[in-house]
Parts: structure tokens; C-alpha cells; sequence
């Protein structure tokens, strides 16, 4: 700071003792030394990062305060030879110009360090980012590696209790050998009796089977014998089917009754006299009368009209002989329809009486029971 102000006198010295050198030039002289004072200020500053580049900025202010020196005794030297003033200010000028080129040369010397010292910093900031990453990854290794370690040790602690505790069961499971044999046999001899369990049920199986297919066969036969004993009358009027073991003779209405009457016509009546001549040449069979209506007219009045109507075909088939044991009535008045009751067909269909006839089950129920 010295120095700058003995530059600044100097200079002041020589613009009161040169009236002759313009004004405008003399300022843009002063100017110029400022500017290189700032600039050297800003190198020396830069140099200070780094030892080298601080004792070549070192260095060069040395020239500089050098300079500046001779300065001062060219000052002196004007004072003292005013009648030399030409020659002085030739030799300011050339003094001029090299302070100019050495602000040229600081400045450009500055430039390249600072492109150096900013290449330097990237180049560091970008090692340390690696360096980082790579020590943030051995981090990461190592979390994993004391994991594993962990994770190998409660399993070596794992497998050291294990073995313990085998050791240590090892008389144990000796000690029961002979009771596993002993269990093993039992089962074994389980196993066998199982065996032969299974083989019998499965003769049952095959004896249920043969039963059930006799059932079948006597409920087709049946069905065969009905169709051909009542040949004589519409397809319409009556049906019979097979399912599940059993034979449905589904009578209608207009075979049977008139409108509202329980009493059998003799049409109805001739059907029910060869049904029971072929349920008397079946005496293993049982028969179920249900009676059935379309939904006109009021429930209690329907269900007792059914009701009627088959107790009505149950007494014609004990008067033909048909043991009543065999027989079951039931009404079910309008509540097991066929078919819709929103249309005059459909109602014509429910209107009718099923004849339902089981095969006995005594030999199934015997080998169920056994």
C-alpha cells in the first residue's frame, strides 16, 4: 500500500512538473498504473493458493517494487536536473511503456493462472467426487460385508446350538428306537387292517353298484311294461319317464277328472286299472299318488282338490287289488307347477296327477348297513 501511494506521488510530481504533457494522456497514464496496480493486487491474491505460483507472483512484485525504485530516482534525479526535463520525460515514457507490458504481461500471465488454477480446481473437484463415490462404494461394501459377517455368525451360533441339542438328543432317539419299532409296527399292522378295510369296501362298493344297476334295470323294465300297457291312450294325456332309479306316470286332468271333480272318469279309471295290473305282477315296487292343480281359484280349495283326487286313484288301485301298504297319497295342490300358470297350456300341464314308482332299496339299504 507503500508502495502505491509513493507511485501515485511520483506520478503527481511529473504531471506538475510536465504542464507539457496533455491532460487527457496523463489520465489515461494514471489510469493505466492504477488499472496494473489492481491487476497485480488480484495476481498476487491468485498466487496465494498455491506455494509456487505464490513465490513466482512474489517474484514479479519484486521486479515491480524494483521498477518502482528506479522510479524514485528518477524522480530525484528530475528535481535535480529540471534543465534535463526533455530527456526525463523520454525516460518516463519509456518507463511508460514498460509498465505497460509488464501490466500486459501480468495480465496475461494472471489469465493463464487463473485457467490453470480453474482447470486445477475441476480437475480436483472431480477426483474428490471420485474419491468420494469410491469411498461412499467400499462404505456400502463394507456395510454388506459386516452384514454378512453378522448374518454368518447367528448362523454359526445357530448351527452351534443345533448341534448341541442333537448331541444332546442323540441318547434320547436311542433311548425311543425301540419304541418307534415298537410305533412302527403298530402301524404297519394299522396299515394292513386298513388294507383289507379298503378291499371290502370296496366289494360293498361293487355289490352297491350291482344293486343299484338291478334298480335301474327293474325301473326300465317297468317303464317298459307301463308303456305297453297303456298303449291305448293319447301321448298327450300321460307320460312316462325314468330318473334316477325311479318311473313318473304323469296323468293329466282331462284323462282323469272333469273341471273341479275328484271322481275318476272311466277313461281314468280304465288307466289306473292296467297301471294296476302291472303294479300287482311288481310287487316290490312302491307308489307314491301325488296330485297337483294349476294356480285358478283359491290355494286351500286347490290343495284339497288334489289331495282328493289322488286318495280317489289310491282307492281305485286297492280295489284292484294293490296292497295299500305300498301306496302313499299326497296333494300338492298348485305349488309344484311344470310349466307357467300365465298361459292356458301351461296351466293345462300342471293340472295332473304323477304316479311315482320306487323300486324297494332293501338290498342298497343292507349293504349300507353292513
Amino acid at each position: 500500500m507503500l508502495k502505491s501511494l509513493r507511485y501515485t506521488v511520483i506520478v503527481l510530481g511529473f504531471a506538475s512538473l510536465f504542464a507539457c504533457v496533455p491532460t487527457r494522456k496523463f489520465d489515461a497514464e494514471v489510469t493505466a498504473r492504477t488499472s496494473a496496480e489492481m491487476q497485480a493486487k488480484e495476481a498476487k491474491a491468485m498466487a496465494k493458493e498455491s506455494e509456487e505460483q505464490r513465490l513466482l507472483a512474489e517474484k514479479e512484485i519484486g521486479k515491480v517494487e524494483k521498477e518502482l525504485g528506479e522510479l524514485n530516482q528518477d524522480y530525484t534525479l528530475v528535481k535535480t536536473r529540471y534543465d534535463q526535463q526533455q530527456k526525463l520525460n523520454k525516460d518516463l515514457q519509456v518507463l511508460y511503456d514498460k509498465l505497460l507490458e509488464v501490466n500486459e504481461r501480468l495480465t496475461e500471465e494472471a489469465a493463464g493462472k487463473r485457467r490453470e488454477l480453474s482447470e486445477e480446481v475441476v480437475r480436483k473437484e472431480t477426483e474428490l467426487r471420485r474419491k468420494e463415490d469410491e469411498i461412499r462404494k467400499r462404505e456400502r461394501e463394507m456395510d454388506e460385508l459386516r452384514r454378512k459377517m453378522d448374518l454368518e455368525r447367528e448362523e454359526i451360533d445357530r448351527l452351534r446350538k443345533d448341534l448341541e441339542a442333537k448331541n444332546s438328543n442323540i441318547s434320547n432317539l436311542e433311548g425311543d428306537k425301540s419304541a418307534l419299532e415298537k410305533d412302527l409296527k403298530e402301524r404297519q399292522d394299522k396299515l394292513n387292517q386298513m388294507a383289507t378295510d379298503l378291499a371290502e369296501r370296496e366289494a360293498r362298493v361293487k355289490e352297491l353298484e350291482s344293486a343299484i344297476a338291478a334298480r335301474d334295470a327293474k325301473a326300465q323294465a317297468l317303464k317298459d311294461k307301463l308303456n305297453q300297457a297303456l298303449l291305448g291312450f293319447e301321448s298327450s294325456d300321460l307320460s312316462v319317464e325314468q330318473r334316477n332309479g325311479k318311473v313318473y306316470v304323469s296323468l293329466s286332468q282331462n284323462l282323469l277328472f272333469s273341471k273341479g271333480s275328484s271322481k275318476l272318469d272311466s277313461k281314468g279309471a280304465s288307466a289306473i286299472v292296467k297301471l294296476s295290473e302291472v303294479l300287482n305282477k311288481n310287487t316290490e315296487i312302491d307308489v307314491l299318488v301325488e296330485g297337483h292343480t294349476d294356480s285358478d281359484g283359491d290355494d286351500k280349495v286347490n290343495w284339497k282338490l288334489s289331495t282328493e283326487r289322488s286318495l280317489s286313484i289310491v282307492d281305485k288301485m286297492i280295489k284292484n287289488k294293490v296292497t295299500p301298504k305300498r301306496i302313499t297319497a299326497a296333494g300338492r295342490g298348485e305349488h309344484v307347477p311344470i310349466a307357467s300358470n300365465s298361459s292356458e297350456g301351461g296351466k293345462a300341464k300342471n293340472r295332473r296327477t304323477d304316479i311315482i314308482l320306487s323300486p324297494k332299496l332293501d338290498a342298497i339299504m343292507d349293504i349300507l348297513k353292513n
